[in-house]
């Protein structure tokens, strides 16, 4: 089996609720370059594509906290 690396355009075509995709995903690579660019920092693509990996390989359990905190949040505004 042959897999070709699709375009986000491609890949979101072929995803049966893309509202959903929309409200639920996170585009790291917006996030990167809207700080670089807050930061007035230029990145190469080698550099900005070594930061999205170091960033998504990073440990997420520092929101846990975060996480924890707003399932309360919910939980007491149902009560």
């Amino acid at each position: 089996m042959t897999t070709k690396t699709q375009t986000f355009e491609e890949w979101l075509t072929q995803c049966p609720d893309d509202f959903q995709f929309m409200c639920r995903f996170i585009d790291v690579k917006l996030d990167v370059e809207s700080v670089a660019e807050v930061e007035g920092i230029t990145l190469t693509d080698k550099q900005l594509d070594n930061v999205i990996d170091r960033f998504t390989d990073s440990d997420w359990s520092s929101n846990n906290d975060l996480i924890s905190e707003l399932i309360n949040d919910e939980l007491r505004e149902a009560e």
